[in-house]
């Protein structure tokens, strides 16, 4: 038996859908106005940079409570459209961003993104923020996580290079492989990845907790130095710890390490 909606709930639904189809459209501007003009940049922070600007000069405004709907519309957009994967990906991350640095809600927000069908996308999870826990469907290009401020990232699927790059804070779980230069320069946080990592893992990393699977193609020599004061478990067993290489190594007790909630 079908519940009638109210003359209300319905005019509020209508409301909810309008809002979300007019925002989707302003962005879809902004990003169509700037692709040409971001095609050879290759610098994350001036990307993010440039599309913030025109957030602040189209005065978008985002309701939290949309984010899902118009992350959603955009990308089965641009399934048939023209994009970069590098500044388009920097372009969804820098919405997510956007909604919650200027957003009143003080809980812990929600967000899927479903990449399946725009697969490599560079810079998802950049910077990502507190109150986030950004939740990702497919696989992802390099940057993954790079420059991230906090929050919780689970991706489910595989990332290339340079994911968890200059990560200052926060939580992420990987559920398949990643590529070369795993968490190069972390600052903080902490990084789990349940299948393998590539080439020079770890390079100048100076804090946090890299937590790995899988198999290593190789570590990184700068990740065994003194002045790396972060904690890397392999396979279980700890390795090494706050500028000492653990000589028999510990192992991983607490299962709760690897989990994001």
């Amino acid at each position: 038996m079908k519940v009638k909606k109210s003359k209300k709930n319905q005019k509020e639904e209508e409301n909810f859908e309008k809002e979300i189809k007019e925002t989707v459209e302003i962005l879809e501007e902004i990003y169509d106005e700037k692709k040409m003009e971001l095609w050879n940049i290759k610098e994350a922070e001036y990307i993010l940079k440039f599309f913030q600007k025109d957030f602040s000069k189209k005065k978008i405004k985002i309701n939290p409570l949309f984010l899902k709907e118009i992350l959603k519309e955009l990308t089965v957009k641009y399934t048939n459209k023209e994009y970069n994967s590098f500044d388009f990906g920097i372009f969804l991350s820098s919405i997510i961003n956007w909604t919650l640095i200027h957003s009143q809600e003080k809980k812990e927000i929600k967000i899927n993104l479903d990449l399946k069908n725009l697969p490599d996308l560079k810079g998802i999870g950049f910077r990502n923020q507190q109150r986030s826990f950004l939740v990702v469907n497919g696989d992802v290009g390099d940057l993954f996580v790079s420059q991230m401020e906090g929050g919780k990232v689970i991706l489910n699927g595989s990332a290339q290079d340079l994911a968890g790059k200059e990560m200052k804070n926060g939580k992420v779980e990987i559920s398949g492989n990643v590529g070369n230069w795993l968490a190069e320069k972390m600052r903080g946080g902490r990084v789990v990845v349940k299948g393998n990592a590539g080439r020079w893992t770890g390079k100048e990393m100076k804090d946090g907790i890299l937590i790995i699977n899988g198999s290593v193609s190789s570590f990184d020599k700068t990740i065994f130095s003194f002045s790396n004061k972060g904690v890397v478990f392999w396979q279980e067993e700890k390795i090494f710890e706050k500028g000492k290489i653990t000589k028999k190594g510990e192992i991983l007790k607490s299962k709760s390490l690897f989990k994001i909630e």
